[in-house]
């Protein structure tokens, strides 16, 4: 018997499952497999095999759990939407009154950084920080959860006035691991659409801050900003000048760029208009001309090597220019070293993935025939990656998996079903669901999500059935960013403001492990509550067809309250594969799809 084998055997077996559901039940088989399943280099070796290239804290258990969750509730597109609003009491740090030299007319774009790293020897004992611009003031929001959990809110300003061209342009925050920080402070890079570009130390305890560093853009308007991994990070801004790259570990105040990426373009009239460090030494920079390409180059002792150019024209046409770059080889296992990988996004909606190793511009296009808006920012997560559009207030989720990849779906039935919840009948639909292949598999993680949300500015409503009604949002995506490889959250920056966007389950949140997953976001078993950045939002979105498909209709789907759900949903919930929360927007509709 399996039980009886030796327990480096049985181990090994476990750690090679397909699926954390399958290692679970077998470790409820008997005491003894329990305990020697209980180890946790059987979940270590079980992450390294399913989640490749996935860094992790050495909470394996916990992190198989967690990685596995994601990659449920991004399939059955469990999406809670919220706003992130700063504490009424936070703590100013720098200026606290200033005054506005203008009046604008739309919310400020804020730009979004983020990270969560481990404090203690526990999965719970985390620390979340969370930065974003809003309009001239940097937001910072400092959460730990665990043994000393607790949540702080700052809003840091260093002007005595200000206009829009004052506004934040790029926030970054250095990780621990950055050379730089030489302290316990926080430190931040951010830069302003006026030009300026600086480096500032915060202490969160006493409420002050520090300037260390200051970056030469001589005085260019700037627009974006980038900062690459690694322990010596580079800066990179993009000015009317051109783009200019910097160090960070110098212990100069005032920075000198040691490099301009002009440098990497060889077409006659062509310049830089967009970059995206791939790795700590390579970075893939739009080019545009008379023709678009892309020029991949590495840097070395401060000098630039192209290693490539792509081009992007077909002969017939001249493609509309780049948007958008994001790495991914830690999403495709196996799939080259670091800055070989990556996305790019295009004004024309489509999304490329491109491999540097090989003679094609790109290997695969990633096309939505629903909606046409420009991409605007492009964030990998799991085996899928989100994309925000600049119009609609719309993410879209793209599915990435190769047929090897890890797949939840690949488990058994839930235990609900083999405990006899619904009567044989749903079981049976459960099976037979419209979608669903013979190996039990359900159509890929394509779908839409809108972010569209009631805007409740004075004078901001339009006439409806004769009633004045609250206008909704459908501006852009502007920003995106996720703590983590291991982390389900994603923070989207809209006109003015942030929303949080987690994908769980709702099964998972009310279940029996539901206090786990629940710490994990924030959340509690009601979405009534009474901190504003708690308010559960009620998304729209529908299932994206596919892109050679023309025929079929496009069926909104709106999202139930969490207390909202009824027995009805759950039926459906197990018959689509789609989480309980979704209805059509029509439930009189003949429709049996999600």
């Amino acid at each position: 018997m399996l039980a009886d084998l030796p327990p480096e055997i049985i181990q090994h077996i476990a750690a090679n499952l397909p699926t954390l559901n399958a290692l679970v039940s077998l470790a409820r088989t008997c005491r003894r497999l329990y305990k020697i399943l209980a180890d946790d280099r059987v979940y270590r070796t079980f992450i390294r095999n399913r989640f490749p290239n996935v860094e992790t804290p050495p909470f394996w258990k916990d992190a198989a759990k967690a990685l596995t969750a994601r990659s449920r509730a991004l399939d059955r597109c469990g999406v809670i939407g919220r706003f992130v609003v700063p504490s009424q009491d936070a703590r100013v740090i720098g200026v606290a009154q200033s005054t506005r030299r203008d009046r604008p007319t739309l919310g400020h774009r804020p730009s979004i950084d983020s990270f969560e790293c481990w404090t203690g020897d526990r999965w719970e004992d985390r620390k979340e920080v969370l930065a974003w611009g809003a309009g001239a003031e940097i937001i910072i929001r400092l959460r730990s959860t665990g043994k000393n959990a607790k949540q702080q809110c700052l809003k840091f300003n260093d002007l005595e006035d200000y206009s829009s061209r004052d506004d934040i342009c790029g926030v970054h925050v250095l990780r621990p691991e950055h050379q730089s920080k030489q302290d316990d402070k926080l430190h931040i890079i951010y830069g302003r659409f006026n030009g300026s570009v600086d480096h500032i130390a915060i202490s969160p305890e006493d409420g002050s801050y520090e300037h260390r560093q200051s970056f030469n853009t001589y005085w260019r308007d700037t627009s974006r900003l980038d900062l690459s991994s690694g322990p010596e990070p580079i800066l990179s801004a993009q000015s009317s000048s051109g783009i200019w790259l910097y160090r960070t570990t110098t212990d100069d105040f005032e920075v000198q760029p040691f490099a301009n990426l002009e440098t990497v373009v060889t077409a006659e009239g062509a310049s830089p208009y967009h970059s995206k460090f791939l790795s700590p030494n390579r970075i893939a920079v739009g080019v545009s001309g008379r023709s678009n390409y892309l020029a991949i180059a590495d840097i070395a002792n401060e000098r630039i090597s192209t290693v490539r150019n792509m081009l992007f024209d077909d002969g017939t046409r001249r493609i509309p220019g780049l948007d958008f770059i994001a790495p991914l080889n830690s999403q495709i296992p196996g799939h080259g070293a670091p800055g070989e990988l990556f996305l790019s996004g295009w004004r024309m909606s489509q999304v490329r993935l491109v491999d540097t190793r090989s003679p094609r511009p790109y290997e695969q296009e990633y096309l939505d025939n629903t909606d046409f808006n420009s991409v605007y920012c492009i964030q990998p997560l799991g085996h899928c990656f989100l994309v925000g559009t600049g119009g609609n207030a719309l993410i879209k989720v793209f599915d990435l998996r190769m047929p090897s990849s890890y797949n939840y779906l690949d488990a058994k039935p839930s235990v609900s079903l083999n405990r006899g919840y619904f009567s044989p009948s749903i079981q049976k639909l459960t099976a037979e669901a419209n979608g669903v292949s013979p190996n039990g598999r359900l159509p890929r993680a394509d779908y839409n999500c809108f972010l569209s949300h009631e805007v409740h500015t004075t004078g901001q409503r339009r006439r409806r059935n004769n009633r004045w009604t609250p206008r909704r949002y459908t501006g852009p995506i502007y920003t995106m960013s996720s703590p983590s490889a291991t982390s389900a959250t994603v923070y989207a920056g809209i006109v003015g403001g942030v929303v949080r966007v987690d994908f769980a389950c709702t099964d998972d949140l009310t279940g029996i492990d539901g206090a786990w997953y629940r710490d994990r976001f924030g959340l509690d078993k009601s979405s009534s509550y009474d901190e504003a950045d708690q308010r559960i939002l009620q998304l729209a979105g529908y299932e994206r067809p596919l892109p050679n498909d023309e025929t079929s209709p496009v069926i909104l789907r709106n999202q139930a309250a969490l207390e909202e759900v009824t027995e009805n949903d759950i039926r459906r919930e197990m018959a689509t594969g789609v989480d309980r929360r979704w209805r059509r927007s029509n439930e009189d509709s003949k429709d049996k799809r999600w």
